[in-house]
């Protein structure tokens, strides 16, 4: 029993640093797949109005520059 306990405990030593590459390898491939959703929806909004970025269709809040830092979108 102790020998079965002695050889699962080495084959998780070895196998650890592997998992945690896989995990690190997994979240930048969600990372990854996250920033092509953000940029495919502002090219599609882009194209539904016109060449408009999202930015530009903010509202005025009253100031020079809103919020965002940036112009009303007049330009």
């Amino acid at each position: 029993m102790l020998v079965v306990i002695g050889i699962v405990a080495i084959l998780i030593s070895v196998l650890s640093p592997t998992l945690a590459g896989v995990r690190r390898q997994g979240d930048a491939i969600k990372c990854s797949s996250n920033l092509r959703q953000i940029t495919l929806g502002w090219v599609v909004y882009a194209n539904a109005y016109k060449g408009t970025s999202v930015v530009g269709r903010m509202p005025n809040l009253g100031t020079a520059n809103n919020v965002y830092g940036v112009g009303n979108g007049d330009a």
